[in-house]
């Protein structure tokens, strides 16, 4: 094997390592982040040497504003130690900003370097919510008892928790789709597995992540009556899509027909429950944070203090607030309102720049046009989750996350030109 090869079966390593991050052990610690985030650490440090030895010059272009405005949201994260009540958790929780920050900058250049790998991106995502289906199967047939059980905080599985194990899965129903669809299976075969893939998400019961089922669906549909012949070529496989979760929910409500916390339709459609009030509560105090400290915020990692001051009446025991349950609004109480441009202002970049290609001439003649529209929906799950959830300190969220921002920029770099005064 030559030396070209074994950098490209490396590259191809590297690039798998971090998707893989939400299968880390706990090894015994309290909350699963900690040795992500140290794995992740590890990773950081063997591509930034590998790319340090094996680099003569590297191009960032269009991805140069999400360089710099990571970079700045590091910056700005740091100045809030002169005004946060606990310093340590701001330099923590900065740490854990570099780290994204490097792991994008290390999956931008690995992706880069190797373009073909990108033509193997929805078998690889599809492979991985594979196995994430199965590892929740394998929890659920431990636990399972007809009659008597209810949501089992048990099924998160290779997550933190049961909500980001559902949201996990769904961002990546549209490569699983694209994936069936290529492999052209038969009708059979791709009923078993979509009928697995919509059960399972029903099973979590995220109310968060079965809504936007239903909007992921309608966008599939949408950009295949679009972009017929640059996305999910045939319609069939949208119907096999619709015929599995018409017998997934049927199944779903069979089995847990007296059962409101795993019947996917009681779930979905009773939202006046203490979990949404709770939310609501949460959301409300940190408007209020916000109208108080609107530039400077309260300091990165120091929402869980202040949250306490607004959610007293409510608090038992020792729990507290620990997020806001929506990354809008808590960055912004820690952050202030530059800390958010400076995080959300990434998604307005890259949401423009797709607009920008899809009006372009040479969409229809890119190769790869299928990944930017099949990256552009997952975002939007992601920010769906953003919504109802706290993704951004989650490294199995995140580093999704950064790994479609990088592929969306290396095919847009590499295939369209336009005005760009970051570079």
């Amino acid at each position: 094997m030559d030396s070209f090869l074994k950098r490209r079966y490396f590259e191809c390593l590297l690039i798998i390592l971090y998707l893989i991050v939400g299968f880390v052990p706990y090894f015994n610690a309290i909350d699963k982040i900690a040795p992500q985030y140290l794995y992740l650490s590890i990773v950081n440090s063997l591509a930034a040497i590998y790319i340090l030895f094996t680099s003569k010059k590297v191009v960032f272009k269009y991805a140069s504003y999400v360089i710099a405005s990571l970079f700045g949201l590091v910056i700005w994260s740091f100045i809030s130690l002169i005004h946060a009540i606990n310093q340590a958790e701001v330099l923590i929780e900065t740490s854990r900003v570099i780290i994204f920050l490097f792991a994008f900058v290390n999956l931008y250049l690995l992706i880069n370097r190797n373009q073909s790998l990108l033509k193997y991106v929805p078998y690889l995502i599809s492979f991985i919510v594979l196995i994430e289906i199965s590892l929740v199967y394998e929890r659920f047939i431990e636990r399972f008892t007809y009659g008597t059980y209810s949501r089992d905080m048990g099924l998160r599985a290779f997550a933190g928790n049961i909500n980001m194990t559902a949201f996990s899965i769904l961002l990546k129903l549209p490569f699983l789709l694209y994936t069936i669809s290529r492999l052209k299976l038969k009708f059979i075969l791709s009923f078993l597995i979509l009928t697995s893939y919509v059960f399972c998400l029903f099973l979590l019961g995220s109310r968060g992540a079965n809504l936007m089922f239903v909007v992921v669906v309608s966008l599939l549909f949408i950009l295949h009556f679009i972009y017929k012949h640059k996305f999910i070529k045939e319609k069939k496989y949208l119907i096999f899509l619709l015929i599995s979760t018409a017998v997934a929910g049927t199944i779903n409500s069979q089995l847990f027909k007296n059962n409101n916390s795993l019947s996917v339709i009681e779930r979905s459609t009773n939202l006046d429950t203490s979990s949404t009030q709770q939310r609501l509560r949460f959301y409300s105090g940190a408007l209020e944070s916000i109208k108080q400290h609107p530039v400077l915020g309260v300091g990165i990692g120091n929402w869980k203090l202040h949250a306490t001051e607004y959610d007293k009446p409510y608090m038992q025991d020792y729990t507290v607030p620990y997020h806001v349950h929506n990354d809008f609004l808590e960055i912004c109480a820690e952050l202030g309102l530059p800390g958010f441009i400076l995080y959300f202002g990434i998604f307005l970049w890259l949401f423009f720049l797709i607009f920008k290609v899809v009006k372009s001439k040479e969409f229809e003649n890119n190769n790869y046009s299928y990944l930017i529209l099949i990256c552009f929906i997952s975002l939007t799950v992601y920010l769906a989750d953003s919504f109802l959830n706290f993704p951004f300190t989650r490294p199995l969220m995140q580093i999704q996350n950064l790994f479609f921002w990088a592929v969306i920029l290396v095919i847009i770099g590499q295939n369209y030109t336009f005005k760009n005064i970051f570079s």
